[in-house]
């Protein structure tokens, strides 16, 4: 007998080996394209699915009313929420201008003669005849100790003094009243505010069971979404992959 040829032996299983592996990856690239093309037929009836659940929402949200914005959200809760804002602003006003209101009940003359007006009360009149009333006591004191109390010039620097507390007092009133509507005008601001969105809210309640039925939908809708994505997804790896493979 012949002795084995060990080169030959070791090329026909070189050979051999070969072949089986290049079977094996024929396998696995048919694998891989069947697969492949199963998943990209699941994620085509999932889009059909996903557009049916969207237009199935927005149908849901024309026929009850549950309008949407650009970005998604509802109207209704985007205008509940800037009723919120806008109320909290305007109660912050009221609670302000009636801190203001009772400060301008509260001052009196020697308030204003020792100069203790508060910044909200201020105004250009006030603070002008406030000037000119201590000028004017003053001047008043002066003739007191030089000048007997009937003297005609005490007696006029007196009117003067006087004159000038009524001008002041009718300035206050004038504050007062001016006060007094800005406070009024924020009330009624804050409470036509409260009604508009009372009457949402009820608006809201009313509509309570197709909110919560849209809400189902939309759920539904957003998980057809990301099994479709998922999906989608696999498909493009597995094609790729199958694709690439000798």
């Amino acid at each position: 007998a012949r002795p084995p040829n060990a080169k030959a032996e070791a090329d026909i299983a070189n050979a051999t080996a070969d072949a089986y592996r290049t079977q094996i990856d024929k396998s696995r690239t048919g694998s891989s394209q069947r697969i492949g093309s199963a998943l990209k037929e699941q994620a085509d009836a999932l889009a059909a699915k996903l557009q049916k659940a969207q237009s199935d929402v927005e149908a849901y949200k024309a026929a009850h009313g549950l309008y949407s914005t650009p970005t998604g959200g509802l109207v209704a809760d985007q205008q509940l929420e800037a009723l919120n804002q806008q109320l909290a602003a305007a109660k912050t006003r009221v609670e302000q201008q009636k801190t203001i209101y009772d400060q301008a009940q509260k001052i009196t003359m020697a308030d204003i003669q020792a100069g203790a007006i508060p910044e909200a009360l201020q105004s250009n009149a006030l603070v002008s005849l406030r000037t000119r009333y201590a000028q004017l006591l003053d001047s008043e004191a002066q003739l007191s100790a030089n000048l007997g109390e009937q003297h005609p010039q005490l007696k006029a620097a007196r009117a003067q003094a006087a004159s000038m507390r009524t001008s002041i007092t009718a300035e206050l009133d004038r504050i007062r009243a001016s006060l007094k509507n800005n406070y009024q005008r924020a009330v009624g601001d804050r409470d036509a505010l409260q009604v508009r969105y009372n009457d949402l809210q009820k608006a809201m309640a009313q509509t309570s069971d197709a909110r919560t039925m849209l809400a189902q939908l939309q759920n539904e809708a957003q998980a057809l979404k990301e099994m479709y994505q998922s999906t989608l997804a696999r498909a493009e790896v597995l094609g790729g992959k199958a694709s690439q493979d000798p």
